[in-house]
């Protein structure tokens, strides 16, 4: 039952992660100079890690204890503990990072915003594929084609996202020939 309710809020969490990719696909490809006001949206991503992070925490903890975590030396708790720590450093990265790029858009810095993909796409399509692999760990072998289509639609959303919150740079008006 437990493993159930998980699932549940990695359903959850698969879509506010997605919501994610689509406001670093923004962060990552805001326009240099100009109007900054649009920047206060982004406040609305924090909240968004907010609610992803413990999700994804109580996936990996449980996942921990259901054995998903077996290679690594230690026992479940251990494994859990070790689990949950690395969640919570990529976290304050992720948080840091966001703050970084934020910071990197006030002042016209166009640097930062080049690891965008690693925190809108990367980062969470990791953490969700490794928490499904702990928490179905025994399953998962037994089901490729299913296990293979839950990958791909998250991977599909993520990027689908991304594209949509990418702005890609407007062309330079054509020159018009003067006769």
């Amino acid at each position: 039952m437990v493993v159930i309710v998980v699932d549940l809020l990695l359903v959850m969490a698969a879509l506010v992660s997605a919501n994610m990719a689509l406001a670093w696909g923004e962060l990552g490809s805001h326009p240099m100079g100009g109007d900054k006001s649009g920047l206060a949206g982004l406040g609305g991503a924090l909240m968004l890690m907010v609610i992803r992070w413990p999700m994804l925490a109580l996936g990996l903890v449980v996942g921990a204890y259901r054995g998903g975590f077996a290679g690594l030396p230690g026992s479940k708790g251990t494994q859990a503990l070790a689990a949950f720590a690395i969640h919570l450093l990529l976290g304050i990265v992720a948080y840091k990072a966001f703050d970084w790029v934020v910071t990197a858009i006030q002042q016209d810095n166009p640097g930062p915003l080049r690891i965008a993909p690693v925190f809108g796409l990367i980062f969470p399509l990791m953490t969700l594929g490794v928490v499904l692999f702990a928490l179905h760990r025994q399953w998962a072998p037994r089901h490729p084609v299913i296990t293979a289509a839950v990958v791909l639609a998250l991977v599909w959303s993520h990027w689908a996202a991304w594209q949509q919150g990418y702005r890609r740079p407007s062309p330079p008006p054509a020159a018009t020939a003067h006769r």
